[in-house]
Order: structure tokens, then sequence, then C-alpha cells
């Protein structure tokens, strides 16, 4: 049931600053459904907040509860803080960080992402 979950789609709409993060994430095999980078330069009218929000998938509970905390993990170690909702995960950054911080962020977590490889080893 992984390796039918693990295959991505197109995407579109990202924020300029984060849309190679985003694609990568994506291309890993973690689809992501909605995102902002807070960056100035894409959102010079206003503050906004750094986000990425995932889908619960459609996995078996125990794979589930593996999932989530994996993602979970990976945005904690990122210095990025995580809520669970009923139908999504969301890691959000502070308010207020400049863009080279919060790029720095983006990119801790893709490599996170990376280097424990939910689908790779067992988690």
């Amino acid at each position: 049931m992984i390796k039918e979950f693990r295959n991505s789609s197109e995407i579109h709409g990202i924020d300029n600053g984060i849309s190679h993060y985003i694609q990568e994430i994506n291309s890993l095999g973690y689809p992501t459904i909605m995102s902002c980078s807070g960056m100035e330069q894409d959102h010079y009218e206003k503050e906004k907040c750094p986000y990425i929000c995932f889908e619960r998938p459609n996995l078996s509970d125990e794979e589930l509860i593996r999932y989530m905390q994996f993602i979970g993990d990976c945005f904690y170690n990122s210095n990025w803080f995580v809520e669970y909702f009923p139908r999504y995960i969301i890691g959000y950054l502070p308010w207020g960080l400049d863009d080279s911080n919060i790029e720095t962020r983006f990119k801790k977590f893709v490599h996170n992402l990376k280097m424990r490889d939910f689908f790779k080893y067992s988690y």
C-alpha cells in the first residue's frame, strides 16, 4: 500500500521562494496540499506565516501512525512547530523570520525527509 501512496501528482500555485522545496518534498513521495513561504519576496504586501500542510494518507492504522510520527519528527528536528488535525498535518514557522532563516528551515526539513526516508527505512 505504501508504494501506491508514494506516487505524486503535479502541483500548482506554489510560492516562488519555496517552489523547489515543495516540488522536491512531493517527488520524495510526501504529497503536500498547501504551503506558504512567508517570505517577503512572495508576500511583500503583508507578513505571512510559513507553513507546509500534508493530508493524512490512506494507509492502514499502524502505517498511518508511523507516517504521522515520521512527518512530525522531521518537522520537530528541523525547528518547526507541528500540529495534527483530523485530516491534516501542518508544520509552521514563527512569524517574523527573515527570508534566509525561512529558507534554511525549509532546506533542513527536506534534508531530514531524505535522510530518514519513511519509505526506505523501518520507522
